[in-house]
């Protein structure tokens, strides 16, 4: 039996708010390395916060910064080189 869906609507108490957020945080940085090391792949994950004094900072998840900088170039760079995209049908497919 699977999870009831949530409706997402913004949180307006604060505490609720930051609770929520930090628990979302940490199941997303979970799933990233789940990702990353069941399917062998290279992945990253960029999250910006309102920080405690209102400073807007990125988490990323590999907290390493020059292995989120790869990581991006890679994409930027792949995604710069495809400039035509295939379409497959059902028949292309099987």
């Amino acid at each position: 039996m699977g999870h009831a869906r949530i409706t997402l609507k913004h949180i307006s108490k604060e505490r609720s708010h930051k609770t929520t957020l930090m628990l979302r945080k940490k199941g997303l940085i979970k799933k990233i390395f789940e990702f990353s090391t069941m399917c062998g792949v290279e992945a990253c994950l960029i999250v910006y916060d309102n920080g405690n004094n209102g400073d807007v900072a990125p988490l990323t998840c590999p907290r390493d910064p020059t292995v989120v900088h790869s990581i991006l170039q890679k994409y930027e760079s792949k995604k710069n080189n495809e400039k035509s995209h295939k379409n497959f049908g059902i028949q292309d497919f099987f």
